[in-house]
């Protein structure tokens, strides 16, 4: 072997500089990446530090929101009871600001209530079987219905004695007063084929 390494002495130098090459290469190589996964786990780390105290600051902050949130509360609660004070004044107004808007809702409600008419208006209603009016008192029922659509039946209305009546159509109206206000009551529709009528109260 030595006498082929002094026979070939360039084809040695050679191949012993590729080795030499190689192993330096690899060498680099292992070291550079071994220090490129330390410096990258570094870096991670480095960052999960930074977020953790990051969310530990904004904890702290949240925390000493709160608390100065509730002191100002308490200190305004305590103005606002304090007469003479710019809070006490304000809460004053508040309140009757509030206690007029809720004076001048209930007014305009009694005052819609008291102008709003009575109306009532029947379902369809077999013959045979009495409309009552719960607030007046007035009643109507209708025995038969003929094929001309007239009806016989019998009405009460307040303080009037019993009214029967026949062959009266669809439209029959019938004035009454009732606590001084006044009222009317109406046959709508007189339905021979279902033998059925609707009935409708007014107030005038």
């Amino acid at each position: 072997m030595s006498n082929w390494f002094e026979n070939n002495p360039t084809k040695s130098i050679i191949a012993y500089t590729l080795t030499i090459l190689v192993a330096a290469y690899a060498s680099a190589y292992f070291i550079l990446h071994e220090n490129k996964e330390r410096r990258h786990n570094a870096e991670k780390e480095n960052l999960n530090i930074i977020i953790q105290t990051q969310r530990e600051r904004i904890n702290l902050l949240e925390y000493e929101n709160d608390n100065l949130r509730n002191e100002i509360k308490a200190q305004t609660e305590i103005l606002q009871s304090i007469p003479g004070t710019t809070k006490y004044y304000e809460e004053k107004i508040a309140t009757l600001k509030k206690s007029i808007v809720d004076k001048d809702t209930s007014y305009q409600n009694i005052g819609n209530s008291i102008n709003t008419k009575y109306i009532i208006e029947s379902d369809l209603i077999d013959i045979g079987h009495a409309f009552v009016d719960n607030l007046t008192g007035t009643s109507i029922g209708i025995n038969s219905i003929s094929i001309d659509r007239d009806a016989s039946g019998v009405i009460n209305l307040p303080n009037r004695p019993e009214i029967k009546f026949s062959k009266i159509l669809a439209g029959q109206r019938w004035q009454f007063n009732f606590e001084k206000r006044n009222f009317e009551i109406i046959i709508l529709e007189l339905n021979w084929v279902g033998n059925k009528y609707r009935v409708k109260i007014i107030e005038r």
